[in-house]
């Protein structure tokens, strides 16, 4: 067997892995295809080569698979903001779902059965669902990076962006010259209240430019600076509405981008924690209290947990803005906060940020000793990683599915229901 890798290599792909990926075998080793999918005989071209694995781009599919579809976006040569909208939605879902379950079985050693995701009825209902949208500006030009490169492709309107977040960047383009001072635009929109939000980036940022947007589009109720983040015209936040909670969300907060998917996500949480009237619940990097305070009126009382004091500050004021009065929060890092709070609760709710948790958070998590976890996830690997460390602490997994939070791209939304000495 040879151990250099050739230019180009053709083989048979099996499955997809996670980042988005269809993988092969080539000789023993690893081949990682973008634009490829399982049962797929293809000519791939290489541009990364390591001892094990390689990575390349597929040129000719000599078989396309049924799951293959039409693109629907005339820029799909250009940009990779739905790197998988050649794939039909429901085998989206599915793929998605074996990845989960790949990842906690390879890296957490976790034989799990992931439920099986809903079938797309209605393709429409996969797009214009993005709610936020963060884009780069270069030569008067409003868009996604080229894949691979730093060049700014223009995007005239997305059609994973809900419509007013189209509407509001047309409203930008005829104020901004060819050397406009902007590098960056970022957008929310709130499709329950009809406002949006926006933040700018770069010397061109000024209370000028911010106003005149305004003027040209009402709708956009305040503009921010990213760096300062100081309030350049109008209001310093939007509010979103999830269920019959209204939450207040400023500019440098984080909020799901998925208006639809949001809704659903809060519901399953809620039916996972199985909560009641007597639970006390703690929600670990809580953000803006997306669960705390959609779930305050079926507990006892609830605790959040989070770092970035503007969510918090945010979060704070979405309690009194819904008379919430059973829901408390506290800034600082998670592990520090549950260090300092011998209470015992008896349900968690856990959404980390990408990179998962860290051993010191999960250690003081066991510590307390809840009966029960649902744990939302934005990777499947740094989830199966720590989800290896719960078992090891004796908590089982009950339930795993995926939530399509990001239809057309490879981003997997995991759900994860733990049980102290229960396993399915």
């Amino acid at each position: 067997m040879s151990t250099q890798w050739p230019d180009d290599i053709e083989l048979e792909l099996h499955a997809m892995a996670q980042g988005g990926d269809a993988v092969g075998r080539w000789q023993g080793r690893a081949v990682f295809a973008s634009g490829g999918l399982p049962t797929e005989h293809v000519h791939v071209r290489l541009h990364e080569r390591q001892k094990a694995f390689a990575r390349g781009r597929v040129t000719d599919v000599s078989n396309p698979a049924p799951e293959r579809v039409p693109s629907f976006c005339a820029l799909e040569q250009h940009c990779g903001g739905a790197d998988w909208r050649w794939i039909e939605p429901t085998a989206q879902r599915r793929f998605k779902a074996d990845i989960l379950r790949e990842q906690l079985q390879h890296l957490a050693g976790l034989d799990v059965a992931v439920a099986a995701p809903e079938v797309v009825a209605d393709p429409q209902t996969t797009l214009a669902y993005r709610t936020s949208a963060e884009l780069h500006v270069a030569g008067g030009q409003i868009g996604y990076f080229v894949p691979g490169t730093r060049r700014v492709v223009d995007i005239p309107a997305c059609c994973l962006h809900h419509p007013l977040i189209n509407a509001a960047l047309a409203a930008l383009r005829p104020l901004l010259g060819r050397d406009a001072g902007l590098r960056g635009v970022t957008l929310r929109c709130s499709p329950s209240t009809g406002q949006l939000l926006a933040t700018l980036d770069g010397k061109g940022a000024t209370h000028e430019l911010a106003q005149r947007w305004r003027q040209a589009y009402p709708r956009l109720v305040g503009v921010t600076h990213a760096v300062s983040r100081r309030t350049l015209d109008g209001h310093d936040g939007i509010e979103q509405l999830v269920g019959d909670v209204r939450f207040h969300v400023s500019a440098s907060s984080f909020f799901q981008v998925n208006y639809l998917a949001v809704q659903r996500m809060v519901a399953r949480v809620r039916s996972l924690l199985a909560v009641t009237d007597s639970t006390r619940l703690l929600d670990l990097y809580c953000g803006v209290g997306l669960f705390a305070l959609s779930l305050a009126a079926d507990v006892a009382e609830v605790f959040g947990i989070e770092e970035w004091a503007p969510a918090i500050k945010d979060a704070r004021r979405s309690a009194t803005l819904n008379q919430i009065g059973n829901a408390r929060f506290a800034i600082g890092s998670v592990e520090q906060v549950l260090a300092s709070h011998p209470e015992q609760y008896d349900r968690v709710a856990l959404d980390p940020p990408r990179r998962g948790c860290t051993p010191e958070v999960l250690n003081a998590l066991v510590a307390h000793a809840p009966e029960r976890i649902v744990y939302v996830s934005c990777h499947p690997g740094t989830l199966a990683r720590d989800c290896k460390q719960l078992a090891g602490a004796g908590y089982r997994i009950t339930s795993a599915e995926i939530i399509d939070m990001f239809p057309h791209t490879h981003h997997v939304e995991s759900i994860v229901a733990l049980e102290r000495g229960k396993q399915v």
